[in-house]
């Protein structure tokens, strides 16, 4: 399994990409509004992806949807080619908000509209769903703690978590009790700026002093949807840069 980063970067930030990433170049992990030149910087054909994870409903997560779906609309119009059906997962309201979404971008008679329903299969999810991946893998939900509602996930191979991803959210005791599995790579929300007023996101402080005295040296820790780029991590915590690539 490959993980590829394809942005860094959260709602607030400095000029980052938004944070995005894929698996095995055909998963892609939430669609931002840059989605589309995140793919083509990293050499994904958009094309070959087979199942989306959106993991809530803030812009910087889904307002990407529009462009994707018209892209894909384009390109089957233009070729011919019979549509591939992709699989799209998120919480409940999910095909709700992807057709209000392309109806604003575009317009409500738009083919793109009605295109959502050929070539999506939707699974909406709660924190109790589990989906069937290939090789004998499996997603878990877990549900963040956040402004909205908002699910991570684990992917589980002969129950071991190889991967968790820990969307926008705050610290919490489900965090504390999911890494007590110590999943091999988290891919942690670190948008959490210094002297914040509000409150949304983790810390550095918060995976030094309290995840990793869960997890020891099990586990490596790699920051996500940051507000700047970081240079540095301590210990078994790096930051992100784009393209980045982990093996698992």
């Amino acid at each position: 399994m490959r993980i590829r980063v394809l942005g860094n970067g959260g709602f607030l930030n400095d000029g980052l990409p938004y944070n995005c990433f894929c698996i095995d170049d055909t998963f892609l992990i939430d669609a931002p509004p840059d989605v589309m030149l995140s793919l083509k910087s990293r050499n994904v054909d958009f094309t070959g992806i087979n199942r989306i994870f959106i993991s809530h409903f803030h812009g910087d997560h889904y307002f990407g949807m529009p462009f994707f779906v018209l892209n894909l609309f384009s390109h089957y119009l233009h070729t011919g080619d019979s549509v591939r059906p992709i699989q799209i997962i998120g919480q409940r309201g999910l095909r709700k908000a992807l057709i209000q979404i392309q109806e604003l971008a575009t317009s409500p008679d738009n083919p793109s509209v009605a295109f959502i329903d050929r070539v999506f299969r939707f699974t909406e999810i709660d924190s109790f769903s589990e989906v069937a991946l290939d090789g004998g893998r499996r997603l878990i939900f877990h549900e963040m703690t956040h402004s909205k509602p908002c699910y991570g996930f684990s992917v589980v191979e002969k129950d071991e978590i190889r991967l968790t991803f820990l969307c926008d959210t705050k610290w919490s005791d489900s965090i504390a009790c999911l890494l007590s599995r110590r999943p091999r790579l988290v891919l942690c929300d670190l948008n959490a700026r210094p002297g914040d007023k509000i409150r949304e996101h983790m810390s550095q402080a918060d995976i030094m002093e309290k995840a990793v005295p869960i997890t020891g040296t099990a586990t490596r820790y790699v920051g996500v949807h940051l507000w700047r780029a970081a240079e540095e991590g301590r210990g078994p915590l790096t930051y992100a840069r784009v393209g980045d690539e982990y093996e698992i």
